[in-house]
């Protein structure tokens, strides 16, 4: 990862640096103490004699240092040579501009002719021409190196002397003389080296010079340089500067910023890696209704929403505060986290959230302080001269030769900066949050809201401030410095409060002196005195606001206590749900059980009664045969008796023969008797005996198969007495069930009045009705629902913003009341020579300045909430600032127009961002030369930084892990993730709304804008948005103007003159080639019409010029014709364009073009569609 980002950097820095200015326009400006001079150097004189001569002139007797600018090349001819080199051509959908010029190389010397070591700087793009016909490889070091080579030879190179003269009256002269001649030697070395086989012929290289210098009547005006040679290079630096830090190992890239910038920076290998959840409210979504309302109900707890708001009656939207809420809350650990913000979703009313927020947070901090100045340690300069003519000593007046900085580094979390590459966007905000009446007009007239509002109304406000205006005290109404905000803003509208400001380039930054900082040193700063007597005000406006937060704080504990309520209910009515489940699933179990085991129990016991059967047949018989037996020996034992006794009765011996003869005729007798009985037993049993005899064999044989078979039924028997257990424990769970079900029954009743007694106070509540109207099909539930937030009653809202306000005022009293605050002042506008009454300007060591400004502009922040700046303005306003960190939060506007790299040192300067953009809107600007450059590089680690529509937005988008996939046409989801997004759209009506929507969002947003009233439609130029089918030639050779569309266009903007002096109508254009025609057309047949030139400036242009911006109506003039020529042309308008084009218009589009060449473009297409089938003709 690591490895990859220093390759990344490396790559970067030299897109940067192959980014050169266009020469300057010569001319001259001319103001009160100082005049701006860019023209051509004499081919008879010398630089110096020029100078000299201007200075004479306008009698002006100091001088800056002078930039020389070596010959100009036409930057197309560049471009041409790159395209042949490496055999590539550019698909150019417009005419280029012929005009474009680019020097050879320039460099600069002192007012005296001094060349200035280091300042040569060599064209780039001649540079990257000549690297590529040699070798076809770019590197930046390979450039460094060549311009050091070069660098040599110049300081080698003597380009003026001076000498000393006597007059006639004996004062000492100094004569400075130039040597031009080594200037055109130079000149022709780098002719022949980078010019002479580059350029057949010479077409569009020039050998002229330019030189460009600022003359004056004292040295402060002079002492600004803003030289960085032939590249814009103002992005080179910062980048340089992570690379360093890279290479260095900082522990910086152990922190989560840190590390949070390598995942950014390495974006594109991210896109199937970071876990994520998608927020998509449709079927799409692979997480079920269960799932997403787990995901978002901890978001939305109001114990991770701010404890203050914007002043407003009216809240956030639901993604506005999830978006708020993730960013804010501590645990997210996302310290780049990035919002979706398509057209008119409210992507600066959820910043004002998150700035609120930051104060709040920060006046907690500083209110644990009871002395402002005990927030602070004392920190000594090390170099530069303390105590000289020039040194820091004179400006102190609490601690001499130091600065300060806070104890708790925590307190710097919450400074805020705000940037971006639109400067409208930066100055939109800026003056946004201060404006008063866009707070006023917001309230109704109910007691609470007139209270707030009337907070943040200067003419009623209760506070008063002395005011030190022209070097008299003036006393004014006051809420946060309102009068210095007004000031700033330059407008009637009067301003609240300083809670933002725009700096980053040197004139604002100077604007903001003139406004607020040297008025804020003479009203509140000239004395300690005056210092210590505000100690008293911090004192009550910390108590006020500890004791309103408290309230909030009481507040917000009721509002979790509901939010528990319901996710408690919400968990009841699930384990009722799953209770009630149980019991039914033990239930079909048991059942299921009988079921499928119905005919092993039938068959046990039809077995127990065969068994039982056979067993008693068995009995029977054996019983018989024993009765049988029994009866045969009675009567033997009978008959014997019987035969004793007689012969008992005899005399021995003839008892004895009577015995014998007795005995024998017995047995005789008996023999004859049991040989019948035989014969008898043999007649009559027979039959029986057989049977039974075979039965008992056979029985034999059964008893073994009984046993085995009782056996197998013992064995199931036990089987079916353990399934019988298995039932009878079914049954107890059953029971179980049913009494935790009666439990959960009871508890669930008991919640089910709690949240509708939460109802009945109006609150509304993120529950299980909520996550379904958010997943209704029905359009106009789930639009109600997400224009909803959940949890906040309107009290406690007017408390938080109470709270804001009093936030506000503790910022001011600790500034006020602190010596340290002060002092820390007074040296940022030393450092930024911006100190009235100092004529000598102060020059501190750079190491005390890269020491010192980081704490300096910290405490400014305390003064000032939010700054703002460019992405351009950043490297230079925070040169000194390279400790990573140094503010809280950054926050970065319209990033989808930005290209990645040029955010990277304002994120190295902060603690966390958060990007909001959408990369469905203007791409970045990327030229063609940058475009064929970018091709050579090839290995695979570059594939995905080559892209021309690349931007600050879609890298944060693919790190961030909370955003939503887009659907296609058929619903369905496609691999195209966004950050987190905004919804409701408030900005367009139909047909606006529905072709932003299908073309470039699959259908996510939610309509929420307002009919135009009819007295606003009675301006409109139709009663409905149109698309005028006007067929016509373009001028050819890729200039796509049409004529018949101008001319129509003219007496459209004819009858619009005739409703409004200003009417509020943009004309867009995908092609400049066709703005400028409808411009000239314009201006020439409308020319009697007052100020038509500036409104044509103002309101006509392509789609890059109108990003941010809305008007009543647009136009969209689509140019082109039907030849073979346009189609390149036709084809290239992407959905961005036509997506910009049709969201500047809130209430009519009027297209103008013709539909048959237009239908051959799919987003066009798809355009025209929409509009037919809204009923557009």
């Amino acid at each position: 990862m690591i490895n990859n980002a220093q390759k990344i950097l490396s790559y970067w820095l030299l897109l940067e640096l192959l980014k050169q200015d266009s020469l300057p326009k010569m001319g001259r400006k001319i103001n009160k103490n100082s005049v701006k001079d860019i023209e051509l150097l004499q081919p008879t004189g010398d630089i110096l004699s020029q100078v000299i001569a201007a200075q004479k002139q306008h009698k002006m007797d100091f001088c800056s240092n002078i930039t020389l600018y070596i010959g100009s090349v036409i930057r197309n001819k560049c471009v041409e040579r790159i395209v042949d080199i490496l055999g590539k051509d550019i698909d150019a959908p417009d005419k280029r501009s012929n005009n474009d010029i680019i020097a050879w190389a320039s460099m600069q010397f002192t007012a005296n002719g001094k060349y200035i070591d280091n300042s040569f700087s060599l064209s780039p793009l001649l540079w990257a021409i000549d690297s590529l016909a040699n070798d076809r490889s770019l590197a930046y070091d390979k450039y460094m190196k060549c311009v050091s080579d070069w660098e040599i030879t110049i300081q080698q190179t003597t380009f003026s002397s001076t000498t000393t003269n006597t007059d006639n009256d004996g004062n000492i002269q100094t004569i400075v003389s130039f040597f031009q001649n080594e200037i055109y030697r130079l000149q022709q070395k780098l002719y022949d080296r980078y010019l002479k086989d580059a350029f057949a012929n010479n077409v569009g290289v020039e050998d002229s010079c330019i030189i460009s210098y600022k003359i004056a009547n004292a040295s402060q005006y002079v002492s600004e340089d803003d030289y960085h040679g032939l590249s814009m290079n103002f992005f080179a630096d910062d980048i340089d500067m992570l690379k360093r830090s890279l290479d260095s190992s900082s522990e910086f890239w152990k922190t989560e910023m840190g590390k949070a910038i390598v995942s950014y920076i390495n974006s594109p290998t991210f896109l199937d890696v970071v876990e994520r959840t998608n927020l998509a409210f449709n079927k799409a979504n692979s997480l079920s209704k269960n799932e997403l309302y787990h995901k978002l109900f901890p978001i939305l707890n109001v114990n991770h929403a701010p404890q203050a708001k914007w002043p407003s009656k009216y809240m956030p939207a639901f993604m506005q505060q999830v978006a708020v809420n993730l960013f804010t809350v501590n645990n997210n650990q996302q310290s780049i986290f990035s919002v979706n913000g398509p057209p008119g979703t409210g992507k600066t009313t959820m910043l004002k959230e998150i700035v609120v927020n930051n104060v709040v947070e920060r006046a907690k901090l500083l209110a644990e302080y009871q002395n402002p100045d005990n927030a602070f340690d004392v920190r000594n300069f090390s170099h530069g001269q303390i105590d000289g003519k020039n040194g820091y000593k004179k400006y102190y007046q609490y601690v001499q030769g130091g600065y300060f900085v806070l104890k708790n580094d925590k307190i710097n979390d919450y400074g805020i900066v705000v940037a971006s590459c639109n400067n409208a966007a930066v100055e939109n905000i800026s003056k946004e949050l201060p404006r008063a009446k866009d707070i006023i007009s917001s309230f109704d007239n109910d007691e609470a809201q007139k209270h707030i509002r009337d907070l943040f109304d200067v003419s009623k406000s209760l506070l008063y401030e002395d005011f030190v205006v022209n070097g008299k005290v003036q006393r004014e109404k006051d809420i946060y410095f309102s009068r210095f905000t007004s000031d700033l803003l330059g407008t009637k509208d009067s301003a609240w409060g300083l809670i933002a400001a725009a700096l980053g380039k040197k004139e604002n930054v100077r604007q903001f002196a003139t406004c607020v900082l040297n008025p804020l040193k003479d009203s509140f700063f000239s004395s300690n005195k005056l210092i210590e007597k505000r100690q008293a005000s911090y004192l009550q406006a910390r108590e006020k606001f500890l004791s309103q937060w408290e309230k909030v704080q009481s507040m917000q504990k009721h509002l979790e206590e509901n939010c528990k309520a319901v996710a408690d209910f919400y968990h009841l009515s699930k384990l009722v749900k799953d209770s009630q489940d149980s019991v039914d699933k033990l239930h079909h179990s048991a059942e299921q059980w009988k079921r499928e085991n119905y005919a092993v129990i039938r068959s046990w016991e039809i077995a127990n009664t065969k068994l039982s059967r056979i067993m008693d047949l068995r009995e029977a018989y054996q019983y018989e045969g024993l009765i049988f037996k029994h009866r045969c020996k009675n009567e033997h034992n009978e008959r014997i008796d019987k035969l004793i006794a007689t012969i008992e009765n005899e005399s021995d011996d003839k008892r004895d023969i009577l015995l014998l003869e007795e005995w024998c005729g017995y047995i005789e007798s008996r023999k004859q008797e049991i040989l019948q009985s035989i014969s008898a037993w043999n007649n009559k049993k027979y039959h029986r005996l057989k049977i039974l005899f075979w039965y008992i064999e056979t029985n034999r044989e059964f008893n073994h198969f009984i046993d085995e078979y009782v056996e197998y039924l013992g064995k199931e028997l036990v089987e079916l007495e353990k399934q019988r257990k298995e039932v009878l424990k079914l049954q107890e769970n059953i029971e179980h069930a049913k009494a935790k079900l009666k439990d959960c029954e009871n508890e669930y009743i008991k919640q089910k009045k709690m949240v509708e007694s939460i109802k009945a106070e109006k609150i509304s509540c993120f529950d299980d009705d909520y996550m379904d109207a958010l997943l209704s099909d029905d359009t106009k539930i789930s639009t109600k629902a997400q224009v909803g937030n959940p949890w906040f009653t309107d009290a406690y809202n007017r408390a938080r913003e109470e709270l804001f306000w009093l936030a506000m005022q503790v910022h001011k009293e600790f500034l006020l009341s602190s010596k340290c605050c002060r002092d820390n002042l007074i040296n940022l506008m030393l450092i930024w020579d911006v100190f009235n009454g100092n004529n000598n300007r102060i020059i501190y060591h750079i190491a005390d300045r890269k020491c010192a400004v980081p704490a300096l502009l910290q405490t400014l922040s305390l003064l000032v909430p939010v700054i703002s700046t460019t992405f351009a303005a950043v490297g230079r306003f925070l040169c000194d600032v390279e400790v990573p960190g140094t503010f809280g939060t950054l926050i970065v506007d319209e990033a989808g127009q930005a290209e990645p790299q040029m955010a990277l040192g304002a994120l190295y300067r902060a603690r966390k961002a958060i990007i909001v953009g959408d990369p469905k809107q203007v791409e970045p600007v990327v030229t063609d030369e940058l475009d064929l450059l970018k091709s050579t590089y090839t290995e695979n680690i570059y594939n995905g930084y080559i892209d021309k529509g690349i931007s600050v937005q879609q890298f944060a988008d693919n790190i961030n892990k909370w955003g939503i996939y887009l659907t296609d046409e058929d619903g369905n989801e496609k691999r195209e993730w966004l950050g987190c997004p905004l919804l409701v759209h408030r900005r367009c009506i139909n047909p606006m709304y529905e072709i932003s929507n299908q073309i470039s969002y699959g259908g996510i947003m939610k309509k929420q804008t307002a009919e135009p009233s009819e007295d606003k439609m009675a301006g409109f130029l139709y009663s409905k948005s149109c698309w005028f089918d006007i067929a016509g030639s373009e001028k050819g050779n890729k200039d796509h103007f049409v004529q018949r569309q101008g001319e129509h266009i003219v007496e459209m903007m004819r009858q619009a003159f005739q409703k409004s002096q200003n009417p509020n109508i943009y004309i867009i254009s995908p092609f400049n080639s066709v703005v400028n025609g409808v411009k000239l057309l314009l201006k020439n047949r409308l020319s009697t019409v007052k100020n038509i030139s500036e409104w044509c400036d103002n309101n006509i242009g392509t789609v890059h010029k109108f990003q941010g911006k809305e008007a009543d109506e647009v136009i969209f003039v689509l140019g082109c014709d039907s030849s073979p020529q346009a189609d390149g042309a036709v084809n290239w308008v992407n959905s961005n364009i036509v997506n910009v084009a049709v969201t500047r218009a809130k209430y009519r589009l009027y297209v103008v073009g013709d539909r048959k060449v237009w239908k051959k473009s799919y987003w066009v297409r798809k355009m025209m569609n929409i509009m037919e089938k809204k009923g557009v003709e």
